[in-house]
């Protein structure tokens, strides 16, 4: 047939397939009838010669035509397929050398990562293992691949943490290996078996990790959205690192992918991280930046959260963001127009002029004060008296450490309210009314902290004096003290899955897993100290 009768034929049965779906909805007699048509897809779509049987001079190619046009078109033709039969070839081939080998041995070499392993098997082992074997059966000079596994949860973390590839790992391990007069030839290194051992330790820690996390003190759940490139792909997901504190604990639960960044979706991925780690009874408060999506009084993610859970829990808006918001109805009356983030003209002209500057004329802030130890003395009793804000204590810390000396940390949650009392009561008393104004407008949107909820009260009915005496206001000091009023919990969490989104793996389980392990390293080594490192007492064993 030629094609511009084939094209035609073409055009017919779209068309009819397009009638079909215009009624297919309707379940009526003639549309039944119609629907024959998805019987005939498998028919043979017939674009042969009118008088191909003539021209065909070949018996079984007739019989081959005429059995296409049967009903359920039986038989095929096609070529050799030399892909597959190779493919073939190969799984012989290692059918017999595995028989060969569990002939010539009668004990199966145990290794230490994952638990027995067949290096045969097609289920543990790379074509390239699979490849590197066969040749070494058929040849017996050539060199033995290393059995000798070197790779544990220690060396995996810290090759997580340091963001080292299965190649350069490679060539890493090697190394060492060499420097310490070990026969590289005898040590089972290369990627597949790196990236095999990576991919199960990574779990194993993780769960080990989960399983040991045991809480006995009531915790606040921290979370804060970021938009990130998906891993698998070009486009932009929604992350949701989640973590929670207490009294000495801190510890991220999961990153997960949101759908979206509503109220619902974020609740249920806390949620779900809360359960997945069996801490849902340990949760009394829940701290979170001030956006609609968290802070709506019907679909707000905590909200939902407390219907989830059950019962009240007591919000703790992030003070960080409740002033940054403070500050903008501020600048915004001051300059005549709204802040625009980092990007303020002021900051940008003097980032501009910086050049510009005679950097010979600074003088160290030392040089110029004579009662260096007194400055030193005045902020840290700040820190622990009055100025528990972390703004303020940051400002105190850093003078502390710029004159030479260690701040200590004083919790924040204690003063906060009282501090808040104070800041609005300065407010109200500025000379600029409008900025008064602004300032408190924008400061009284934000008090969700003021609640009764989870703290007993019944000492406020005695005198003052009394109260240290109390268990009631013990009880409800010990709780207070471990809360972290501020969300920089969650901005810990954005910049780990900043700094390993996109690198390692792109698998999502093991995604998680690599947080874990990195989370739990940094923990046990803040620092690259060789003191710190064989301190500790996995290696001190």
């Amino acid at each position: 047939m030629n094609d511009y009768n084939i094209t035609p034929k073409i055009e017919k049965e779209y068309m009819n397939w397009r009638a079909l779906q215009k009624g297919k909805s309707r379940r009526s007699q003639p549309q039944i009838k119609k629907e024959v048509f998805k019987d005939r897809l498998t028919d043979l779509f017939d674009i042969a010669h009118l008088n191909a049987l003539q021209i065909i001079k070949i018996d079984e190619d007739k019989k081959f035509l005429l059995a296409q046009r049967e009903k359920g078109r039986k038989g095929c033709m096609i070529g050799i397929d030399r892909k597959l039969e190779k493919q073939e070839m190969r799984k012989n081939q290692r059918e017999i050398a595995f028989q060969n080998y569990k002939n010539r041995s009668k004990k199966t070499q145990e290794l230490s990562v994952p638990d027995t392993v067949d290096l045969f098997s097609s289920e543990s082992c790379s074509e390239e293992d699979i490849e590197f074997k066969l040749e070494t059966t058929n040849n017996p000079n050539k060199r033995k691949r290393g059995r000798q596994n070197i790779m544990n949860s220690e060396i995996v973390t810290a090759l997580d943490r340091t963001k080292v590839s299965d190649r350069n790992a490679v060539h890493i391990l090697i190394a060492t290996a060499q420097s310490l007069g070990c026969n590289a030839n005898n040590i089972a290194i290369n990627r597949s078996t790196i990236r095999r051992n990576r991919v199960f330790l990574r779990q194993k820690v993780s769960d080990d990790i989960k399983v040991s996390f045991k809480p006995d003190c009531p915790l606040t759940v921290h979370w804060d959205g970021k938009i990130l490139p998906d891993i698998t792909g070009k486009d932009n997901v929604d992350r949701l690192p989640i973590l929670v504190s207490g009294d000495g604990v801190s510890k991220l639960l999961s990153v997960p992918k949101l759908e979206s960044g509503t109220g619902e979706a974020i609740s249920n991925a806390v949620i779900a991280s809360l359960f997945d780690w069996s801490i849902t009874d340990r949760v009394q408060s829940l701290s979170f930046d001030t956006t609609a999506s968290n802070t709506e009084h019907i679909n707000g993610a905590c909200k939902l959260i407390e219907e989830k859970i059950g019962r009240k829990l007591l919000y703790l808006a992030c003070r960080h963001h409740i002033l940054e918001i403070v500050l903008g109805a501020i600048f915004t009356v001051c300059y005549n127009s709204p802040s625009t983030g980092p990007n303020i003209q002021i900051f940008l002209t003097f980032q501009q002029q910086w050049k510009n500057i005679d950097k010979n004329k600074f003088q160290v802030l030392e040089e110029r004060i004579s009662n260096r130890d007194e400055v030193i003395i005045f902020c840290k009793e700040q820190l622990i008296s009055f100025h528990s804000r972390d703004d303020y204590r940051e400002l105190l810390e850093l003078i502390i450490i710029y004159l030479g000396g260690v701040p200590t940390r004083a919790p924040c949650a204690v003063s906060a309210p009282v501090n808040d009392l104070n800041l609005l009561k300065e407010l109200s008393m500025y000379p600029d009314k409008a900025i008064s104004k602004a300032g408190i407008t924008a400061f009284l949107r934000h008090q969700w902290y003021l609640s009764d909820l989870l703290i007993p009260t019944e000492f406020l009915k005695f005198d003052p004096e009394e109260w240290e005496n109390m268990p009631d206001y013990q009880l409800g000091l010990s709780v207070v003290r471990c809360m972290q009023v501020v969300n920089d919990f969650a901005e810990r969490g954005v910049a780990l899955i900043q700094n390993y989104n996109s690198i390692l793996t792109k698998d999502e389980n093991q995604k998680q897993f690599l947080l874990q392990v990195v989370e739990s390293h940094r923990k046990r080594f803040p620092d690259a100290r060789k003191s710190t490192i064989i301190s500790d007492e996995i290696y001190s064993k």
